[in-house]
């Protein structure tokens, strides 16, 4: 099973995670994490740890991230990180399967339901480029306006929160223009980093 790697290099993101303000050793054996926000809503966070490495043992990872633990977790590229998620651990969870490696998951959830990010910031996405999928209905609702809803998924990037612009460019000129991001859901695995929006706008 795949670590994710804990430094930067051109093609890899880093992460960076602390709890109670240490950040977690290079040992750790992250192999995948998922963060959410969303407006309105309590924000979450799962990490997925190798269970067991050569020089630790499941205990010493639950010992470094307690529950009731405060957890941080920055992502970025290059030097550059930015934090995603301040929470804290609720649950410890061992995963078993026939055949595969034990895991420990992690999971947390931010204190306090998220509150919109200015409007004012808006986050560009070409097709092609950084723009990696889109899934986003064109539909009436009961007032027989035209409504798009759905999601965009980008390279990964912590620019964007819930409350903010994503300009969509590259295209159909029917689903292009500026939508309105719900939430932000970020997830990092050994292929890299991607950032999915819930999205939603009026047609133009």
């Amino acid at each position: 099973m795949s670590v994710i790697p804990s430094h930067s290099s051109t093609s890899v993101p880093i992460h960076r995670i602390t709890c109670n303000g240490m950040p977690l050793p290079a040992t750790s054996q992250l192999i995948a994490l998922d963060t959410t926000q969303a407006i309105d809503r309590i924000g979450t966070a799962t990490l997925r740890f190798v269970a067991v490495a050569a020089d630790r043992t499941w205990d010493d990872l639950l010992r470094e991230v307690p529950l009731g633990a405060m957890l941080e977790i920055a992502l970025g590229h290059g030097a550059q990180a930015d934090t995603v998620f301040i929470g804290t651990v609720h649950a410890h969870r061992l995963l078993l399967a026939d055949g595969g490696a034990p895991e420990i998951v992690l999971d947390a959830a931010t204190p306090s339901a998220f509150s919109a990010a200015s409007d004012d910031v808006t986050l560009t996405a070409q097709y092609g480029a950084t723009l990696r999928a889109l899934d986003v209905e064109r539909s009436l609702d009961d007032a027989g306006a035209i409504r798009l809803q759905g999601q965009a998924i980008l390279a990964g990037t912590a620019r964007a929160l819930p409350g903010n612009r994503l300009a969509l460019q590259g295209v159909a000129d029917a689903f292009g223009g500026t939508y309105y991001i719900d939430a932000v859901h970020h997830h990092v695995d050994r292929e890299g980093w991607m950032s999915r929006f819930d999205v939603r706008a009026d047609a133009r």
